[in-house]
């Protein structure tokens, strides 16, 4: 039996034992609770009320694209972590994109590789320890892609088939899962303009190309409209608005760019709609008049997270500036409905617009309801933002042990523990082990409760364990009879304010000695307990989290390398004038696109209105080391095709006449 005739068992096992390494890999992660109302919490809590069954109307209500917090509440029924969920997830989607790089003839060895380059890609280790939209992205957008290349490669077969479905599907799903549609609709494009190439090479007759792009183009693209239509319809029954979400609301995008009409006095980068602008817009808005408490209050949150991130003082940035508008009109009390307050932006939107075009504000040609119309502000910062996205594909990445933030609140902790099934002893940082002995002067104990500054209990103790030691050595001391079981062996969570905790001692009497936690620590005195710490030790990070350094390490360095050798293979694919339009090629050119796309999107982004943060990008940055892998396989192609091409010639060529 040869190697190759079980080359499909070997790619198969070698994956699950990759597999269940990566699973290994990230046994210590855990999903975060971060109050992030707009974002991770929104989500958790959106999932835990089931999206439509929230109650009461408010500006919360759509602020987001449900299929995040519907697949959260789905993995809920699960029982299953939502944190091992989505890896699970993200493995499987990896699995079958590779699989279907063997299906349309890649090597297998490339295909493993591909695997490996996307399941242990470093950024991937915590991109899955929050609850955002992107962890459910990154996956979806593989099975996207896994189905577009196997209907491509069955363009010959006008019927429909199952990956026609699956495509429509998939996209759907990503159309409803993150706001940037316009990417999906660049994909599709690329797709049918990749397929009519095809065709056209292929001399294919017209009926059959009707047929072909009614099966590849048109169904998809039903399935899409008929999924975010079916959004549509249920929100409109619920909530009175025929949208996927309140930010998509005719009204809304309706004020937004009536308030970026508005010439400032003063232009200023990520600022379009800027302090002064406001002050304007309360003169001839009475809506708009109603925010100015809400907005020019001395402690906004939004104005202090643009001087954080952006360094700019008094000011709401253009990433932050739709937040606030909603928080600034729920403030005013106009989220009575969804009608309601669609219609109040439109009211916002009226006056200023009537303002403008009777000359009592200075108005200017603004092209999109979100980007700052002065394109002088940020297209010369483009270079700049380039670059930046694009070192998120080869940086270092440097391991962190992300967990809660202590100063959570406790509902919130509540919420993400219940609705994302979290493993709680994950989520605290390395924690304290403290043993020792402790006994009541004159009672026994029952248990000890190491409580924070607010009373919330850290840790309960009740299991004491036998010391005779103990008992040998101080009964002649004290009065009462010593209980044997003194021993205890705390775990204490690491947290910033412990120095602050207190130790409550609770006896089998009810009796309640308060011991502060510096004091216990070092055995301080007591006029009722008698202590002792033995030990004191902090557990160490896991094994898998240098496992995760090592490779945080090399991966970036070996993404280099590979590009250096792609930009050979590329000028080798040119020399040898192999430009054969087929699958490896069509994958190639998807991909290319796929991360071409998203880059230029959010190079804009980060140039004009917020600083991009890399998760924006993650769901795209393991597709290029497969971009690189499969251009190298195709420059060894093209090579081996050229050399056969050249055998082949001097075979047939005629032999010469010796004569």
């Amino acid at each position: 039996m040869t190697l190759k005739k079980h080359s499909t068992k070997i790619f198969t096992i070698s994956c699950f034992a990759l597999a269940i390494f990566k699973l290994w890999l990230v046994n210590s992660e855990e999903i975060i609770a971060l109050n992030a109302p707009h974002d991770d919490l929104w989500h958790i809590r959106t999932a835990a009320a089931g999206f439509w069954f929230l109650g009461e109307y408010t500006h919360m209500t759509l602020a987001q694209l449900p299929v995040y917090a519907l697949w959260i509440k789905l993995v809920h029924f699960t029982g299953i972590p939502l944190r091992i969920a989505s890896e699970i997830l993200f493995i499987l989607s990896a699995f079958y994109f590779a699989v279907v790089l063997t299906r349309v003839s890649i090597p297998r060895p490339v295909c493993f590789l591909a695997f490996a380059a996307i399941v242990l890609h470093p950024l991937t280790y915590q991109f899955f320890n929050r609850s955002l939209a992107e962890s459910l992205y990154i996956s979806v957008l593989l099975l996207a892609l896994s189905s577009l290349t196997m209907l491509w490669s069955r363009r010959g077969q006008p019927q429909v088939s199952l990956f026609t479905w699956l495509s429509g599907i998939y996209l759907g799903v990503l159309w409803n899962t993150r706001k940037e549609s316009l990417l999906i609709v660049l994909i599709l494009l690329i797709h049918f303009f990749l397929l009519m190439v095809m065709m056209r090479v292929e001399k294919r007759n017209r009926s059959h190309m009707f047929k072909t792009v009614n099966v590849q183009l048109l169904i998809p693209i039903a399935i899409i409209a008929s999924m975010t239509l079916s959004i549509h319809f249920t929100n409109y029954l619920r909530y009175g608005l025929f949208v996927s979400t309140e930010m998509s609301s005719s009204g809304f995008l309706a004020a937004n760019k009536a308030l970026l009409r508005i010439e400032p006095p003063e232009s200023k980068r990520y600022i379009p709609v800027t302090k002064e602008t406001r002050r304007l817009a309360y003169h001839v808005s009475p809506a708009f008049k109603e925010l100015e408490r809400s907005f020019e209050r001395a402690d906004h949150d939004l104005v202090r997270l643009t001087h954080l991130f952006l360094g700019i003082e008094n000011e709401i940035g253009a990433g932050w500036f739709y937040w606030a508008l909603r928080d600034a009109a729920s403030y005013a009390g106009h989220y009575m409905s969804a009608p309601e307050a669609d219609s109040y932006y439109q009211r916002i939107a009226d006056e200023i617009n009537r303002a403008i075009n009777d000359g009592r504000l200075p108005g200017r040609f603004v092209f999109s309801s979100y980007l700052d119309p002065n394109t002088s502000n940020y297209l010369p910062y483009l270079h700049e933002s380039l670059l930046k996205i694009c070192r998120v594909f080869a940086s270092t990445v440097i391991v962190r042990t992300e967990k809660d933030n202590p100063h959570a609140p406790l509902d919130i902790r509540h919420d993400f523990n219940s609705v994302a099934n979290r493993r709680t002893a994950l989520t605290e940082g390395n924690p304290i082990f403290i043993n020792g002995w402790i006994f009541h002067k004159s009672e026994r104990i029952r248990e000890m409760a190491l409580v924070d500054e607010q009373e919330n209990i850290l840790n309960i103790f009740s299991n004491f364990t036998p010391r005779p030691d103990v008992v040998s050595e101080y009964q002649s001391a004290v009065p009462a009879k010593i209980p044997i079981d003194t021993g205890f062996s705390l775990r204490i969570p690491q947290v910033p304010f412990i120095d602050n905790a207190v130790l409550i001692v609770i006896t089998e009497k009810g009796t309640r000695v308060r011991l502060p936690y510096r004091d216990f620590i070092s055995a301080g005195p007591s006029k009722d307990l008698l202590l002792s710490i033995d030990s004191i030790a902090r557990q160490a990070n896991p094994g898998n989290v240098a496992v995760q350094s090592f490779i945080g390490g090399w991966y970036p360095r070996i993404t280099v390398i590979l590009s250096l050798l792609c930009v050979l293979a590329i000028a080798m694919i040119i020399f040898n004038k192999f430009f054969r339009l087929d699958v490896n090629l069509y994958i190639i050119a998807l991909l290319s696109s796929v991360i071409i796309t998203r880059v230029a999107l959010f190079t804009l982004l980060d140039a004009s209105s917020w600083k991009v943060e890399p998760r924006y990008i993650v769901p795209v940055v393991p597709l290029y080391t497969c971009l690189l892998l499969l251009i190298l396989n195709q420059s060894v192609r093209a090579v081996t095709l050229r050399r056969r091409s050249r055998i082949t010639a001097g075979l047939e060529k005629p032999p010469v006449d010796g004569g």
